[in-house]
């Protein structure tokens, strides 16, 4: 399936202890669940990145009413791979699946 320009996408992903993103967030020694966005077909060269939206904040619980707010204000659709693979309580507080 080929994706228009800059079509973005959304799930709630773990960063492990000691990783950039936990660093990023605050929650360098513990990990912390967080929104990534991914940028897919970038200008149309068929190239993806995933980055950390402005504002973003890491929680202790994929399920946390905050988490949960701060992913349905980000631009973009849950991506595919978050559906099939995502944390379940995310996903059911999400009304996604469950």
């Amino acid at each position: 399936m080929t994706h228009p320009k800059n079509h973005i996408t959304k799930s709630i992903c773990f960063s492990y202890p000691t990783s950039a993103n936990a660093k990023e967030l605050g929650m360098y020694e513990s990990g912390c669940w967080h929104v990534s966005q991914i940028i897919h077909n970038i200008e149309g060269s068929g190239q993806a990145n995933t980055y950390l939206p402005q504002g973003c904040e890491g929680f202790d619980d994929p399920a946390h009413p905050d988490l949960i707010a701060l992913f349905n204000e980000y631009e973009g659709e849950p991506s595919q791979a978050f559906l099939l693979y995502g944390n379940p309580r995310a996903l059911a507080a999400l009304n996604l699946k469950g």
